[in-house]
């Protein structure tokens, strides 16, 4: 045992990367209020547009020192209203890394079907299987990138395939 109590088996302590994120709440400051015009008086002008290059932990790294190491990865989660059934297939993913670890963005570049012990690449899937390989990919975390000891936005190409439930 440990300090923190009995520790989990393996399988329970990764179950948690299976569920969902929920949704980001955003707080509803002073400010959001006088935007909307609820402070009683005109509503406030728009933010000035930033000019020159974005700071430093909003620019993108393409080649960073060290790039973006998965440390958590996501199952994808079979469509239960398939239009195809017994649909298997995988894609290549690139994602952006933010600073933290979380996936902000992610593109399908490679798909490829598998059916009678064939692979097969192939232009596009059916919708709902893109968007439960994009979900998943959503929800992979990693160990964030890295260029000149700051941590950077960078992006990483990740594999998830997609299999019917047995």
């Amino acid at each position: 045992m440990c300090r923190g109590g009995p520790r989990r088996p393996l399988a329970q302590a990764r179950r948690h990367l299976r569920r969902p994120l929920p949704p980001l709440r955003r707080k509803a400051g002073p400010a959001a209020g006088a935007q909307q015009g609820r402070a009683g008086g005109p509503p406030a002008p728009p933010a000035p547009v930033p000019s020159g290059p974005p700071p430093a932990d909003d620019r993108i790294v393409e080649q960073p020192d060290r790039s973006p190491s998965l440390s958590g990865q996501a199952l994808p989660v079979y469509p239960r209203n398939a239009s195809v059934s017994g649909f298997r297939g995988s894609a290549r993913v690139r994602v952006l890394v933010n600073t933290g670890g979380r996936v902000t963005d992610a593109e399908i570049v490679e798909r490829v079907r598998f059916e009678r012990n064939r692979e097969t690449p192939v232009a596009s899937f059916p919708p709902e299987f893109d968007a439960a390989i994009l979900d998943a990919a959503r929800r992979h975390v990693f160990r964030p990138a890295r260029d000149g000891g700051d941590r950077v936005r960078a992006y990483a190409f990740i594999s998830v395939s997609l299999d019917p439930p047995e």
